[in-house]
Order: C-alpha cells, then structure tokens, then sequence
C-alpha cells in the first residue's frame, strides 16, 4: 500500500482502526471559536441621512484614557447583546418591513442596529448613474447577499461592520455605493479612501474601481512610493486606494488632504484594526479625517469580538451585518478536509502524492514562514508541475510577476505565506493547501477563502501533525460550522485555555527544515 493511501486512509479517520491516533490527541486541547448568532431586525423606515456630530473618539484617545482598555468598553458603555431584545423581534405589519425580513431570512442576513435600510435583491432598486448601471450589469445578474443590504446602508451614509465569507463580494459591496454617490469628480481633495493591509489586495481592489467606474470621469489613484509627494498635486483626485503605513506617512508630512473624505472603508478591517496589526496607523487616519459627514465602514470575512467593540467606540450608531448561518464559519462551497501526516515528514511525503495523483490546479500552498516557502520549493521544483514561490523579502517587482504568473497559468502551483491569504482574487483556483498548520481560526477561513469564489466549487487539505494539536479543536469546529465532515473524537477534545491560544497566535511551533527523509 502506498503511503498516500495510508495518509487518506488515516485522513478519514476510522476510530477503531486508528483507535491509538486519536487517544494520543484525547488529552490535549483547542479552542472552540464561538458561534455569534444575531437576533433579527428592526423595522426599517424610509429616512434622510441622519445629520452627524463630529466625534473626538479616536483610537489614540482610546490609548490614553485611564477607564478604558483599547480592546475594552467606554465607561457605561455595553457590549452589543448576541441575542435580540424582545423588541428587537417585534416588526411592524407593514408590507415594506415584512418583505425585508423575508429577504434577510431568505439569504441568511443578519442586520442589527437603528433604522437599517431595506435590503435590495436587483441592482435596477438602486438609483445609479447610467455608466454605472451599465458596469455592473457587465459584471453580475444579481446582488450576492452582503450587497443586498450593505449597499443601502452606506448609500443612506451609514456607518457598517460587516461580516461575510470570504468570495462573496464584499468589494463590490462598497465599491457601488462610492461610485454612486461621487457621480461626478470634483476639485479640493480625495473623497473616498480605501484601506487595504497588503501591496496585492490595494493593487486588485485599484484594478476592480478602474473597471467599475469606466465612463465616470472620477479620478482613482493607488498609493506608492513613486507617486506619494506628488498625489496631492494630480487633476482629478476622488477615490484612493493605499495601504495604512504610506498613508499614514503621507498625513504625518502633510502631503495629503484629508479633509474631504467622504467614504472612508477598512478593507480586511479585523488585520487593521488588530493592536498587532496597524493600529497606530488606522488611528493617524481616522483622525485626519475632519468632514462632519464622512461615512466609515470596516469589511472582513472575520470579526472578532475586541476588534468589533473597539470598532463600536469609533463609529457613530454603526449597523453590524453579518451573512450566513453562523460566524467564524468558511465558504460552504469549500469542501475541507483534514489530514494527519504524523511528523514533517509525512508532510513532504503527502504533498507529493497529492501531485502524483493529480490534484487540482491552480493551488495554493500555505507555509508558516519565508524561509519554509523557500525550502518546500526547493524541494518540489523537480515536480512534473510548475512551481513558484512568493515572499515578502522578494521585491515588489518580482511578487507582482509571480503573481501574474499564477493568474495566467503559468505557475500551476504557488507556495506563499499569510500575504496571500486575505483578500486576493485569484480566479479558478481549485485547490488550497495548509502544508503547514494555521495559527489561528482567523488565519484558517482566509487562507481556504482563496479557493471556492464566487459560486465556484473548491477543495481545501490542511495537514496537521502531534505538534498542531493546540487548535486542532478550534479548526474542527469551522469545518463542523461549514458542515464538512468531522470526527467525533476531535469534537470530543477539551478546550485549551486561552493563554496558549494567543500564544500560538504569535508564535508558531518550531519545525523541522523541510527536507528529504
């Protein structure tokens, strides 16, 4: 028997043949990432935009205050209640309030603030310009379910936290409501900004505005260092796509003017707002943002509970939305599957296999670390299936070439680290690989979140050895939330507590130089 049989065979887990296997994790113990449930709606009304008062809770205000953690709550201020009121329950008779909910329940939306805006279910509800209604007719016959109800929301110039699988257009989610409100470019400054937290995503989301507003007339810049001292001198100057620290960079020497921003959208705002992330940066930004109207929105496939309510000190009466059956939960069009290599390896022994027994390309392979993507290319190069690999160390010039690489078909396989996993589109890929163990449930759904796109079917295998049992648990429970099969002994395991879960956060195990055995 071959040792990918072997592998697949243990993959599946027969409790009583690998009887031992599963004993030697019965004593260890995972997170089990909770399952946020929101209760329904309010009724909604038809309204004017609420006139806004300008706010001085910035996150650096946040930083300082003796009565609050930056993770914590305003004094007197409480958590938003994972369950209704039972006046949250209560709707109105209204025909207009009975359809919303309908819709909602229809396509597993959960809405949760004041006054929140009648979902749509056609792009023709919206009042776009002409050149707009013609793109997007282009691109999509129907809004997906995150467009259905943040459109209306940030087109009545509210705020938002919204929570929506990876692939399900939450881009679009937020491009739409910018373009149709900047229907005409103006002088005087940038007035919308998108945040993104890596060079891939601004450059794609730069890509996605340039396509979306053909025939506008808007003037849509990206952010880099070649253009930073100059931006502020270009023609027209309405939409800005830039990562935080050049943005951050260019407030600090006064190169830009943010007075004017209308729109200000977090893009992946669970990494940005992270106090491991760019914290420091998102608070410079939020805080030169001086327009009394400006309308701030955060967007992720993942929302922990700090970041949300840090968030909800910042924004002004946000509306939290959130799509799907439960939270911390993966694309129900990803089938996942977990494999157990015993040691490293298993790993370079399974992954070989894998191609031996022609899995499918396009794929993406995780790795923990620059210096592990080296090595497993290394390893793999001689492979009957075209390889790369992409870094951070790597110039900017060469991550650009791979990736377009990739993306033309070229490279069938590409190994890369966690600067890959948020927000990128690669269409068609087919498969994802985890050949080294997330570090986290957050890490787990963006990672397979790069596969099964848009309606698309994908696969994602993640191998785990004896020294991955710390969130073996957790990411159980996401393939259980994602009803792929899990079993019953790694549901059984217990909880570790949660010191070793933000450890292994931020330090990962230390593994053996990938290597031929």
């Amino acid at each position: 028997m071959d040792f990918l049989r072997l592998l697949n065979r243990t993959a599946q887990f027969n409790n009583k043949r690998f009887d031992h296997d599963a004993k030697l994790f019965e004593n260890h113990s995972a997170e089990i990432a909770p399952a946020v449930t929101t209760g329904q709606s309010l009724p909604e009304q038809k309204r004017k935009p609420k006139k806004q008062k300008k706010t001085h809770n910035t996150i650096s205000q946040l930083h300082h205050s003796d009565e609050v953690s930056i993770f914590g709550k305003l004094p007197g201020q409480h958590e938003a209640p994972l369950t209704p009121s039972p006046s949250a329950t209560q709707f109105s008779s209204s025909p207009m309030d009975q359809r919303s909910h309908a819709i909602r329940s229809a396509h597993h939306i959960r809405a949760k603030g004041s006054d929140i805006p009648a979902p749509i279910t056609d792009f023709v509800d919206l009042n776009l310009p002409k050149y707009l209604i013609d793109n997007v007719s282009e691109q999509w016959k129907a809004p997906t379910p995150i467009q259905m109800q943040a459109i209306p929301i940030l087109t009545a110039g509210r705020e938002l936290l919204a929570i929506s699988p990876t692939g399900s257009g939450k881009t679009a989610a937020f491009m739409i409501p910018i373009l149709s409100q900047l229907d005409s470019s103006q002088s005087g400054g940038f007035r919308a900004i998108i945040v993104s937290p890596t060079l891939e995503l601004m450059q794609q989301t730069y890509r996605r505005f340039i396509r979306l507003s053909s025939g506008s007339g808007l003037g849509i810049h990206i952010l880099s260092r070649a253009n930073a001292a100059s931006i502020n001198d270009a023609g027209k100057r309405d939409i800005l796509i830039a990562t935080p620290k050049k943005l951050a960079d260019l407030i600090n020497t006064a190169h830009i003017n943010m007075a004017r921003v209308e729109f200000l959208i977090f893009d992946e705002g669970d990494c940005l707002w992270d106090k491991n992330g760019f914290i420091e940066q998102v608070d410079e930004i939020l805080a030169s943002c001086t327009n009394l109207k400006i309308t701030r929105a955060l967007f992720s496939a993942t929302m922990p509970e700090t970041i949300e309510s840090l968030a909800r000190t910042i924004l002004r009466d946000p509306i939290r939305i959130s799509i799907g059956e439960h939270a911390d939960c993966a694309s129900e069009n990803v089938q996942q599957r977990l494999m157990f290599t015993g040691d490293e390896s298993g790993k370079l022994l399974a992954i070989r296999n894998l191609f031996k027994e022609g899995v499918a390309t396009p794929l993406l392979i995780f790795v923990q670390s620059k210096s592990r993507a080296r090595q497993l290319f290394h390893q793999l190069k001689s492979e009957n299936v075209k390889i790369g690999y992409i870094e951070s160390d790597q110039t900017q010039a060469h991550r650009d070439e791979m990736v377009r690489r990739f993306r033309a078909g070229i490279v069938h396989a590409l190994i890369t680290t966690e600067v890959l996993a948020r927000g990128i589109d690669f269409i068609g890929v087919n498969c994802v690989v985890n050949y080294d163990f997330p570090q986290s449930t957050v890490s787990y759904i963006h990672r397979i979140g790069r596969t099964g796109r848009a309606g698309r079917s994908g696969e994602a295998i993640t191998f785990f050895t004896y020294d991955d049992c710390v969130l073996l648990r957790s990411i159980a429970g996401v393939l259980k939330r994602s009803k792929c099969d899990v079993p019953d002994w790694m549901m059984a395991m217990r909880q570790p507590n949660r010191s070793r879960v933000k450890e292994r956060k931020t330090q990962p195990p230390k593994r053996k130089t990938i290597a031929k055995s």
